[in-house]
């Protein structure tokens, strides 16, 4: 069966929210990563209290789409968290070198 189309718009809404959460993970912005996941949980719990059982394969196809999508995001996400581990051990080393160096008589 297709989709209502109050539950086809509801899910183009998601997948809206998850490109648009793709699109700020690329840059970075990772609070509007997280308000954006949000609202789309919402949207994702409303769909599903009251979708019909006979759509029930085309919102599982579409919660798949959203899963790959996330694992996409989470991938970013975890580059930038390595990138920023990398850093911050950086910046430990440069200030054990100063110290060293302020301290040597």
């Amino acid at each position: 069966m297709v989709l209502s189309p109050e539950h086809h718009q509801q899910v183009e809404e998601i997948f809206s929210l998850t490109r648009e959460m793709g699109e700020q993970a690329s840059q970075k912005d990772w609070e509007q990563v997280a308000e954006l996941e949000r609202q789309r949980r919402d949207h994702l719990e409303s769909l599903l209290k009251v979708v019909a059982p006979e759509e029930s394969d085309e919102i599982a196809e579409a919660i798949r789409r959203v899963l790959e999508a996330d694992r996409l995001i989470m991938e970013v996400g975890a580059e930038e968290k390595l990138h920023l581990m990398e850093e911050i051990l950086q910046i430990g080393k440069g200030r054990k070198a100063s110290k060293a160096y302020t301290e040597t008589p």
